[in-house]
């Protein structure tokens, strides 16, 4: 499976509900695979499929888990998780090609805020589907900019 194109997919689902388009999928160090829930979107996708593992198989499943996003993560959907035990998260679009004051807390990238934690947590920025995630995100700023 590809997991961005799945995570893409779900931002496509979220948009298409009139929500904020973010979609992930969190790959456990067992192999099983949790999605967000696109109805959920005003519950950062991150830090509810990672309610969603911890719920399945507890929280030490997720060290060394894996994550990926369409959307690079914001502070607090990092710190989830960096205290879940996450080793890796992968995402699609960069917040420098957002308007942050629309899905940040600030323009900080992620990578810059996870320097500060105990633990390495490592992010990758992804082109292959940037465009797609990017169509969704700006067409969701259009609607906010047009209100």
């Amino acid at each position: 499976m590809n997991y961005l194109k799945k995570a893409v997919e779900l931002a496509r689902v979220s948009f298409e509900a009139g929500l904020f388009p973010a979609g992930a999928v969190l790959v456990t160090k067992a192999a099983n695979i949790y999605t967000s829930d696109p109805s959920l979107a005003w519950y950062h996708g991150e830090c509810s499929v990672i309610d969603k593992a911890i719920k399945a198989e507890g929280i030490d499943a997720l060290t060394e888990a894996k994550m990926f996003t369409s959307i690079e993560s914001c502070l607090m959907c990092s710190a989830k998780m960096y205290w879940s035990g996450i080793s890796e998260v992968t995402y699609i679009v960069p917040k420098s090609k957002t308007n942050v004051l629309y899905a940040y807390e600030d323009g900080v990238p992620m990578h810059e805020h996870l320097s500060h934690f105990n633990t390495p947590l490592l992010s990758t920025q992804d082109d292959e589907l940037l465009d797609e995630a990017l169509a969704l995100y700006n067409a969701w700023a259009q609607k906010i900019e047009s209100k």
